[in-house]
C-alpha cells in the first residue's frame, strides 16, 4: 500500500528548503518523494535483516539505529 501525501504539501516543503534557481524541473517534488520512499523501504528491509540476525521476532530501536548507519552509508553519493 502506497503512502499518500498531498502533492501541494510536498511542493511547499520543498520550496521552503530549496531556492527556485535550484528547482528547475516541474516534477522535482515527485522525485524527492520517490527517493524518500526508496530510503524508507531500504531502511525497513535492513532493520528486518538486523532483527533476524539477532534472532529477534520484532524490530527494535537498536536494529533501526544499526540499519540507519548502513543505509546512509550506501546512499552516500
Amino acid at each position: 500500500m502506497a503512502a499518500k501525501c498531498p502533492r501541494s504539501k510536498i511542493r511547499s516543503l520543498v520550496k521552503k528548503r530549496i531556492s527556485k534557481t535550484n528547482m528547475r524541473a516541474k516534477k522535482t517534488d515527485i522525485i524527492i518523494w520517490l527517493n524518500y520512499m526508496l530510503f524508507i523501504q531500504r531502511l525497513a528491509k535492513r532493520a528486518e535483516e538486523e532483527a533476524r540476525a539477532n534472532s529477534s521476532k520484532t524490530i527494535n530501536d537498536v536494529h533501526v539505529q544499526t540499519a540507519v548507519k548502513d543505509v546512509l552509508r550506501s546512499c552516500k553519493g
